[in-house]
């Protein structure tokens, strides 16, 4: 049995693969004018927004240093975020990337084991709230 000729449709998609390139053209030299337009008007806070993330690096790195994993994978995180503290603090902050499980869990933390957040951005600790039995902190009602 021989199958159905499709159409010609070589004009058509050359059209469509040309719409496309120009598409993503537009797109990229609108992020480039906005990479532009944010380093511009940001100049003049840089100082202050290094000085911030430095401060939040070191706040990251102190909560680390509390933390119940293995010395090998705190120091990597700290050497990382004080080397890089911008990037180092985006890269800890991508939902996963800091918060390793043990393999054989199939990316669940064994039952009973909660991830340790730093209370400094609103993990189990934040707002003062004290802790119940099982050690999480809520408000009471």
């Amino acid at each position: 049995m021989t199958r159905p000729k499709k159409p010609d449709n070589g004009p058509v998609r050359a059209y469509a693969t040309y719409v496309r390139i120009g598409i993503i053209g537009v797109g990229v030299l609108l992020q480039l004018g906005l990479l532009g337009l944010v380093t511009y008007y940001l100049q003049a806070y840089t100082a202050a927004l290094y000085l911030l993330m430095d401060v939040a690096g070191l706040v990251t790195v102190f909560c680390l240093i509390n933390r119940h994993d293995s010395s090998a994978y705190r120091m990597a995180w700290i050497i990382v975020i004080l080397v890089a503290p911008v990037f180092g603090l985006l890269l800890y902050f991508l939902p996963g990337a800091g918060r390793f499980q043990p393999p054989g869990t199939g990316g669940a933390a064994p039952k009973g084991v909660r991830p340790r957040v730093c209370p400094a951005f609103g993990g189990p600790g934040a707002g003062g709230f004290p802790a119940d039995a099982s050690g999480n902190r809520r408000p009471t009602q």
